[in-house]
C-alpha cells in the first residue's frame, strides 16, 4: 500500500512539472521562416464558449467513420458530423473521463474513467450500453474488435472485456517502475493479436481472445542515477506496416518487430515519449529534442531530419498525403514535405497548446486545442 501511495505521489508531481512546462509558450524558441503556403480550406470549426471550462479541455479528439468525438472542459463527450461539424449527441461523464475515446467494430464507443471504469456507448444514439470495473484509472482509449475490448490501466494491468456486456474475459499483470510518465500507449489490435506498449520499456503481443502472451520485446532498459533517468515508458501510438510493428520508447530505441514472431528486424537508438506514424516506406516520429525524423522501414536509416522546431514541445507527426503534420505548444500546425522534411506551411489554431497529435480521416486534418477549439482542415484536393 505504501509503495502505491509513493508512486501515485510521484506521478502527481511529475504531471505537475509537465503541465507547468507546457504552460510556458513564451519561452519557446522562435519559429523558422516558411517560404511557401498551402491552399488549405477550413472544413468546420467549433469553439467552447464557456471560459471556465476551456482551459480544462485536455483530452485528444477521436474520429471514427462519419463522426468526431471530443471531451469538453466539463467532461461532456460531444459528437460532431465529421464532414461538416454538425453537432450530434452528448454524454456527460461528470468530469470523470480520463482517456480519449476508443472504438469497436460493433458500433460502440469506449472511454475510461479516473475511478477505474470502462464505459461503452452506442455510437448512433449515445446511450450507455454497459460499464465495467477494472483495476485503476484508464489513461489510454480502450479498443474493441471481434467481441473483445482491450484495456490498459495506469497500474500496468491489461484486461480483455466482453464487448457484449463488459464482463472480464482475461487479465494480465505487469510489473511497472516506481515512477512513470503519465499516460499509457493505446492498445493496437491487428487480426487476432493485440499489442501493448508498457511502462517497463517492453512491447507485448497477446492473443486477443484469451490474453495468451505470444512474444515480448524490450525497447529500453531502466538505468541511471535518478528515477527520472530510469523512466523507459512506451507511451506513444504504435503502428503496423507490412509485416512489422513499429514502436519507440522513452530513454530507449525505435524498433521494427516481426508481427508473428517478435523478432527484432532492426533497432535504432532514439528516445521519444510520443507516438509515430508510417506510410509504405518510412516511419515518422518526434524525438525528445523535438526533431522530426523520417526513418527507412527497410534499414532503420535516417532519411531526413528536421531540427527547425527543436524545443517547441511538438506532438507526434502524422501523415497527410504528401505532407507530415505536427503541432507545437503555441498552438501552431506545421506542415512538412513528406519526402524531404522541408517546411511547406504553418497555421495557428489557438494561442495555447493542442491536445495530442492531429487526426487524419475522411480527407481532413482534425485537431483540438487545450483552449476549447476543434478544427477540421483539408486541401482542395485531399489525398
Amino acid at each position: 500500500m505504501m509503495l502505491r501511495r509513493v508512486r501515485s505521489l510521484s506521478l502527481l508531481v511529475l504531471s505537475s512539472i509537465v503541465a507547468a512546462c507546457a504552460s510556458l509558450p513564451a519561452s519557446l524558441p522562435p519559429l523558422p521562416a516558411v517560404n511557401s503556403e498551402l491552399p488549405l480550406v477550413r472544413a468546420w470549426t467549433y469553439f467552447d464558449s464557456v471560459e471556465s471550462e476551456r482551459r480544462a479541455a485536455l483530452l485528444p479528439l477521436g474520429v471514427h467513420g462519419q463522426s468526431a468525438y471530443w471531451f469538453d472542459g466539463a467532461g461532456v463527450l460531444r459528437t460532431f458530423a465529421a464532414a461538416n461539424g454538425a453537432r450530434g449527441w452528448t454524454f456527460s461523464t461528470n468530469g470523470l473521463a480520463s482517456s480519449a475515446v476508443g472504438f469497436g467494430d460493433d458500433g460502440s464507443v469506449y472511454f475510461g474513467t479516473r475511478d477505474g471504469k470502462v464505459v461503452a456507448l452506442d455510437s448512433t444514439t449515445g446511450k450507455e450500453k454497459w460499464r465495467a470495473t477494472v483495476s485503476t484509472e484508464v489513461l489510454s482509449p480502450p479498443q474493441g474488435a471481434s467481441g473483445i475490448v482491450v484495456v490498459q490501466c495506469g497500474d500496468g494491468k491489461l484486461f480483455g472485456l466482453s464487448a457484449e456486456d463488459g464482463h472480464q474475459v482475461w487479465n494480465l499483470d505487469n510489473t511497472i517502475p516506481l515512477l512513470t510518465l503519465r499516460g499509457t500507449s493505446a492498445p493496437l489490435i491487428r487480426g487476432d493479436q493485440v499489442y501493448f506498449g508498457l511502462a517497463n520499456g517492453k512491447v507485448l503481443a497477446v492473443k486477443l481472445y484469451d490474453g495468451t502472451i505470444r512474444w515480448q520485446v524490450e525497447l529500453a532498459v531502466s538505468r541511471g542515477r535518478s528515477e527520472l533517468e530510469r523512466m523507459v515508458d512506451v507511451d506513444g501510438a504504435m503502428r503496423v506496416s507490412g509485416d512489422s510493428v513499429y514502436a519507440v520508447a522513452f530513454h530507449g530505441r525505435l524498433v521494427s518487430v516481426a508481427q508473428n514472431t517478435g523478432r527484432v528486424v532492426w533497432s535504432r537508438d532514439i528516445s521519444s515519449s510520443l507516438g509515430l506514424d508510417v506510410d509504405d516506406t518510412a516511419v515518422y516520429l518526434t524525438d525528445d529534442e523535438d526533431n522530426v525524423l523520417a526513418i527507412s522501414q527497410t534499414t532503420g536509416g535516417v532519411l531526413w531530419k528536421q531540427a527547425g522546431l527543436a524545443g517547441r514541445h511538438l506532438s507526434a507527426p502524422v501523415v497527410y498525403g504528401d505532407y507530415i503534420v505536427v503541432t507545437d505548444a503555441e498552438g501552431y500546425l506545421h506542415w512538412l514535405s513528406r519526402g524531404e522534411g522541408q517546411f511547406k506551411h504553418r497555421q495557428r489554431i489557438d494561442d495555447v497548446s493542442l491536445a495530442g497529435e492531429p487526426v487524419i480521416a475522411n480527407g481532413n486534418v482534425y485537431i483540438a486545442s487545450r483552449g476549447g477549439v476543434v478544427d477540421a482542415w483539408r486541401l482542395p484536393a485531399p489525398p
